[in-house]
């Protein structure tokens, strides 16, 4: 737990309270990486969940508010214990990354070899921040009717994969929903198209096997709605 919400603070233990000095630790972090997350213990999990869903961190007996925008996660195994359930499903966009193929692992380990020029340095990323009007604009986006049919059909079509089942809980059709939005908003459009749903690629799955089928199903559904 130290090395993500900070170590204890001696001066707090000494007082009787069990806090931790959060600064430059997760629970102030807007951006945050957490590698291997499958492997958390359960302490971790209850706290990474609350910072992921509420934007809430229990520092000793007062809940803080988090500045967390977005928490990425990377890990070289896929959740299998029931615990790990609900902090996967707390990933709304989810990427698989296959082994390097004979040709990337050649380029990926040329650059060791000495005959390569140093590549320049990076700028600075930029500090630009997201506005309450930024906010607004994307929950004026509209989700027309055709849009919200065609999702029932995916639902359904989630719901009916066995071997192993993809499940995707409520609250993460709801985050869909507002991706949708900001796909749209960031592409200088009021209104979301059917092509955007191929994103929910990204979102759906909860086995690797289920990716091929997803986007065959998802290219096939708008194949059909550009035929009619």
């Amino acid at each position: 737990p130290e090395e993500l919400f900070g170590p204890l603070s001696i001066r707090k233990l000494e007082e009787d309270c069990y806090e931790r000095m959060m600064t430059g630790y997760l629970p102030e972090a807007s951006v945050a990486f957490v590698d291997e997350i499958f492997k958390a213990n359960s302490a971790i999990l209850n706290t990474l969940l609350s910072i992921m869903n509420e934007r809430v961190f229990h520092n000793g007996s007062m809940p803080r508010e988090t500045p967390l925008i977005c928490l990425v996660g990377a890990s070289n195994e896929m959740p299998e214990s029931e615990e790990l359930e609900a902090l996967f499903d707390r990933f709304l966009l989810r990427r698989w990354v296959s082994p390097l193929s004979s040709d990337g692992f050649l380029s990926y380990i040329g650059g060791m070899s000495g005959n390569e020029e140093l590549k320049p340095q990076l700028p600075p990323p930029s500090t630009a921040a997201i506005t309450h009007e930024d906010v607004l604009t994307v929950r004026r986006v509209e989700i027309p009717e055709e849009v919200m049919d065609r999702l029932l059909l995916i639902r359904h079509f989630t719901g009916v994969l066995k071997d192993p089942p993809c499940y995707v809980s409520d609250r993460r059709w709801k985050k869909i929903m507002y991706l949708l939005q900001v796909l749209a908003a960031t592409s200088g459009r009021a209104t979301v198209v059917e092509s955007d749903l191929l994103m929910l690629r990204h979102c759906l799955w909860s086995h690797p096997s289920h990716l091929p089928v997803l986007s065959k199903f998802l290219k096939t559904l708008l194949k059909q709605r550009d035929q009619t």
